[in-house]
């Protein structure tokens, strides 16, 4: 896929779309040699982010321009399958991949990696109005989560939290919002998209991702500190200006707080002060590829 240049924001959504589809045909272009070139997976293997596997693609995009500028970098992207990122780093297609791989001692003997460019661990889900900011405070109280998910590791560490394990993200929420459970761990771009939308005003994200889980820039071990440094410096620069803030609000993947729903004003009735209330049942509802 041909160089980024142009910021993806003077794009409008239907032809980001079409980029993020082109970036999954086959490529066949080689690292020229003395620049650096950044390959990238854009379904962000082996992340399960579904339909916001584009809106990364964007947010990371637009922010790779900014950190050039930031930098004084240039970093051509090339997009390939996940099956070929590593691959192509190590038979130098690259100078560096971004990547959402889990850090684990294997990693950390084969590259240098820089801090987090997107975090996307597990968040706490809680209903609107709970007075929750910490994983601890759920302390004696129920928590949703996924089976053999990242999540349920993490809720692991916490004896005194009762596990309620799902099937799935849509029924751990559910649960939630029911007051079946307190709150449910889930991954973050997950908890963003559902509290924004369909939990609008009725489940709210309580804390930031719990883990160190995220994208980043990952080179060989010992092989290009350098860039790996300055991609670091642009990442707390533009962290402490608030501007990828900013970026993960405009692509929709940003946890946007939002004030409770108020319930709906009771209807009056004209009856004798003496008649008992009527009884009701209300249900609440629920809401460029190359071998």
């Amino acid at each position: 896929m041909p160089y980024h240049r142009t910021p993806l924001r003077q794009f409008s959504p239907i032809i980001v779309a079409f980029l993020f589809c082109f970036a999954l045909l086959p490529s066949c272009s080689k690292q020229d040699a003395g620049n650096n070139v950044v390959g990238i997976d854009p379904s962000w293997r082996p992340l399960d982010i579904g339909k916001n596997a584009v809106n990364v693609y964007g947010f990371t995009i637009e922010a790779i321009n900014t950190i050039e500028r930031a930098e004084h970098l240039t970093l051509p992207i090339i997009t390939t399958a996940p099956a070929f990122l590593e691959k192509g780093l190590k038979q130098g297609r690259y100078t560096a991949i971004l990547s959402a791989m889990l850090i684990n001692q294997v990693v950390k003997d084969q590259y240098d990696y820089s801090l987090p460019l997107l975090l996307v661990g597990p968040v706490l889900v809680v209903p609107h109005n709970a007075p929750i900011s910490k994983l601890r405070e759920m302390a004696g109280k129920k928590v949703a989560t996924i089976t053999e998910s990242n999540s349920f590791t993490l809720l692991e560490k916490h004896p005194h939290i009762l596990i309620n394990l799902y099937s799935t993200i849509t029924d751990a929420l559910a649960q939630v919002a029911n007051g079946k459970v307190d709150g449910a761990l889930i991954p973050a771009l997950t908890a963003y998209d559902y509290c924004n939308n369909i939990y609008h005003g009725v489940l709210k994200v309580a804390t930031p991702p719990l883990s160190q889980q995220g994208i980043r820039l990952f080179a060989l071990k010992d092989q290009n500190k350098q860039l790996i440094d300055s991609f670091d410096n642009a990442i707390r620069s533009l962290q402490k200006k608030g501007t990828f803030d900013t970026l993960m609000a405009k692509w929709g993947i940003a946890y946007l707080p939002s004030p409770p729903k108020k319930p709906l004003p009771e209807e009056k009735e004209s009856r004798p002060s003496s008649a008992p209330p009527p009884r009701c049942n209300i249900t609440p509802a629920l809401h460029k590829n190359h071998p």
